[in-house]
């Protein structure tokens, strides 16, 4: 997601917009990695802070592709 982002900010255009969509993807599968890890016990209570900057980060990414 990181190196998406990072490489989207330095693009123009489309590749910009594909970059960020990219980054987007990205957003939602770490939030289902993190969903699949609690579900699976390999980690516990994640911390609602980091959920709630994920959603941002996947809400900013979804105004910007738009």
């Amino acid at each position: 997601m990181a190196l998406n982002l990072a490489e989207g900010s330095g693009s123009a255009g489309g590749t910009r917009n594909a970059r960020y969509r990219t980054a987007l993807g990205s957003a939602r599968e770490t939030g289902a990695c993190i969903d699949v890890a609690e579900a699976l016990g390999y980690v516990e209570g994640v911390e609602l802070l980091l959920l709630e900057e994920l959603d941002q980060v996947r809400a900013i990414l979804v105004r910007v592709t738009m």
